[in-house]
């Protein structure tokens, strides 16, 4: 069993819903929706109010496909390596 399939199973062990939040609200969406904030309220001098209204659930949702996806390629890729 080579890295990916040993570090893959205890992701998986863990739950895909965990994989979500964490890989996908907490390491990409919050992040990014603070950083779009801090660009557009700071930079392009828009309203924190209205900038955090728009970047926080927008990115949130993208953190979830972003996170969706990533589980399907990665979950196929150990599939196909553990069937051989």
């Amino acid at each position: 069993m080579n890295d990916f399939e040993s570090q893959w199973e205890a992701v998986r062990a863990k739950g895909k819903l965990r994989f979500l939040i964490v890989q996908g609200l907490l390491c990409w969406g919050l992040p990014m929706a603070l950083v779009m904030t801090g660009y557009l309220h700071l930079l392009k001098k828009q309203p924190l109010d209205l900038t955090l209204k728009l970047t926080v659930p927008l990115f949130l949702i993208g953190g979830l496909v972003w996170a969706s996806v990533l589980w399907f390629f990665l979950d196929r890729k150990y599939t196909n390596l553990t069937r051989k």
